[in-house]
């Protein structure tokens, strides 16, 4: 006989019982549903659709952070930066060039 492995989930009471009902409606075990599952991914190689949409979301999360903390790293980079601007320099030059001569306003 193979060597059997035991699985221990974590989930909502609420969950759990909600769930529950339904299984047992449907006359199935929890431990016959996981085993169904586990034969269908070495089948398929593969995770089933409601997994992967929540891998989809979890993914848009993750672009999300991977781009916030890119966004601080280069706020970083330019506190760290040597070269002080003065905004207000960098108005005025922008209003010199706004109304250099040949320019109209």
């Amino acid at each position: 006989m193979a060597a059997v492995a035991t699985l221990n989930v974590r989930l909502p009471e609420d969950l759990k019982e909600r769930g529950m009902q339904v299984l047992e409606r449907e006359g199935v075990s929890v431990s016959e549903l996981i085993r169904d599952l586990f034969r269908e991914l070495e089948a398929t190689q593969e995770l089933p659709d409601f997994a992967r949409a929540r891998e989809i979301e979890r993914s848009a999360g993750e672009a999300k952070r991977a781009a916030l903390r890119e966004f601080v790293r280069l706020g970083r980079t330019f506190e760290d930066a040597e070269v002080s601007i003065d905004p207000r320099d960098a108005y005025r030059e922008h209003l010199l060039w706004k109304h250099r001569p040949g320019v109209r306003a």
